[in-house]
């Protein structure tokens, strides 16, 4: 039946509260898509004007933005972004971690990795001087064994709760 079912294009969940969240997920976009744009929650927020071409580079094939480079240029256009430095030694990773706030996570910057969690260049909720310094010195390790030449490693406040949108 399940194949049956598939071949139909009818998806089947493995069990019933999957399902009942997906469905309350898909009415709650459809909500938001037939809701006037006006009537948006948040939407009356005033928006300062910001000249995006200001701050972001020329496009440029193989060219990635730095994510520490993302939340300068967000933050100018007024969007909240979690508080983060660049650390270029063990020293300035402590210092970032302790301007920022515990708990932070630290990101292995690099043009050559575009997604740290695979390449093992992201490390979660770090409490403690010590636990940053020993992350730093595993970032470090692991980019070397890929190989790949690390910018710095960003120290960023770890928030705790709300939702990430990466684009």
């Amino acid at each position: 039946a399940r194949a049956s079912l598939h071949a139909d294009g009818v998806h089947v969940f493995p069990e019933y509260s999957r399902a009942v969240r997906t469905m309350g997920r898909v009415v709650n976009y459809a909500e938001a898509l037939a809701a006037a744009r006006d009537a948006i929650p948040g939407d009356n927020i005033p928006v300062a004007a910001f000249d995006w071409s200001d701050y972001v580079p020329s496009p440029q094939a193989g060219r990635v933005i730095s994510e520490h480079e993302c939340h300068a240029i967000l933050a100018r256009a007024g969007l909240p972004v979690a508080d983060g430095r660049l650390a270029v030694t063990e020293d300035a990773a402590v210092g970032a971690a302790l301007a920022v706030g515990f708990p932070v996570v630290m990101k292995g910057i690099s043009a050559q990795v575009t997604h740290r969690a695979a390449a093992g260049l992201l490390v979660l909720g770090l409490r403690s001087e010590a636990e940053v310094r020993e992350a730093w010195r595993t970032l470090r390790a692991r980019a070397v064994a890929l190989p790949a030449a690390l910018d710095g490693i960003l120290v960023q406040h770890m928030m705790q709760a709300g939702a990430e949108v990466l684009l």
